[in-house]
């Protein structure tokens, strides 16, 4: 199923106990950026089902948490467990854009905070919140809405 257009409403379930979670994708983490990283967002501890859409970045923003204030009218920013329903409902990337939610919620062993991202390759990471974001790196952000 390809992605959603941008400003296209879809539905995500997230099942905090199915095989595929963010406990999994937290040892593919640890797998691929060695080092003990925690988890400092809330877990999501029931079967829920939400509406999102996806929204480009307008701009140039020295980091994340900027960012984060301009999305405020845009909608809601999800946990970053919604990534991995994403992830699942559209498996097939279409090798142009990163798929990220604004949810710092991992700290790497150094301290810093990273946000999820399924790379255009399709490949889920994890990438700092403290440097810059502008519209060249064509990141599609998932944004939480009521319909």
């Amino acid at each position: 199923m390809p992605y959603p257009l941008t400003g296209e409403l879809f539905t995500l379930t997230i099942n905090p106990f199915s095989a595929v979670t963010m406990a999994t994708t937290n040892e593919q983490l640890t797998r691929s950026f060695p080092g003990k990283w925690q988890f400092n967002g809330q877990e999501i501890e029931r079967e829920e089902t939400k509406f999102f859409k996806l929204h480009t970045l307008d701009g140039s923003f020295p980091d994340l948490f900027v960012f984060r204030n301009s999305l405020a009218p845009t909608g809601e920013i999800p946990h970053g467990q919604w990534l991995i329903p994403f992830k699942i409902k559209y498996p097939e990337s279409n090798r142009k854009n990163a798929i990220a939610i604004a949810d710092a919620s991992w700290i790497n062993p150094n301290g810093f905070l990273y946000f999820p991202m399924i790379m255009p390759d399709g490949r889920l990471t994890f990438r700092p919140a403290g440097v810059k974001l502008n519209s060249e790196l064509s990141i599609l952000w998932v944004i939480g809405v009521n319909p």
